[in-house]
């Protein structure tokens, strides 16, 4: 449920919006956050500096749009 709320609202703003915009959804939350993929790993963060990268940005705009950006997490 949780998910489906948060990709409707997503996709819908998608429609309005030219920015660059991300979000992620990690399973087994309560076992594998700290797991080589989970929301504790450096994969995420790995993904977010490689994307602006590719991009044509530099660490410095990476670090910015870090700054800018929002985490919710979410649990049934």
């Amino acid at each position: 449920a949780s998910v489906y709320s948060i990709l409707s609202s997503f996709l819908e703003k998608q429609k309005l919006s030219n920015t660059l915009q991300m979000i992620a959804f990690f399973d087994h939350e309560e076992i594998g956050s700290g797991t080589a993929t989970g929301a504790e790993s450096p994969f995420f963060s790995h993904l977010m500096e490689r994307i602006t990268l590719n991009l044509k940005m530099n660490r410095e705009d990476y670090l910015r749009i870090i700054q800018r950006s929002l985490c919710v997490s979410v649990d049934l």
